[in-house]
């Protein structure tokens, strides 16, 4: 089980790691037509208001060298959650149809992030107790 974990855990910090160069224009942005009107349209919202797209590309980054270093693995599942529901949420409401192979990217990723919520669930405790 651990074995598992860590390919995980290390696999996500350097999917997440990769993401950010979207972000922060090292790598292309995916084509539009990839996306809904709407979908795209709270992509572009997001882009433009000048510094939320560029926060989560900060937070990304540092979830993504803390899971690749196995350093406050806790604090970045706390801080990837958020992310990762809104992922999927947005696969939902804002894509045509939630259930094709192009949405499945964000089902796993949400599914890897609660593993590692779930392998990490005693770390937790102490976060609630103080």
């Amino acid at each position: 089980m651990t074995l598992i974990y860590h390919i995980i855990r290390t696999l996500l910090g350097l999917i997440l790691i990769c993401a950010t160069a979207i972000t922060f224009g090292f790598l292309p942005m995916p084509d539009q037509s990839l996306f809904s009107t709407e979908g795209y349209a709270l992509i572009q919202a997001i882009i433009d208001t000048g510094y939320l797209w560029q926060t989560i590309g900060v937070a990304c980054a540092f979830v993504g060298i803390f899971y690749v270093i196995n350093r406050f693995v806790t604090l970045a599942t706390m801080v990837l959650i958020p992310i990762s529901i809104n992922v999927v949420l947005f696969q939902i409401f804002l894509q045509p149809n939630p259930l094709t192979v192009s949405a499945a990217p964000a089902y796993i990723f949400l599914a890897c992030n609660l593993f590692i919520l779930w392998i990490n669930k005693d770390d937790f405790v102490y976060i609630a107790a103080g």
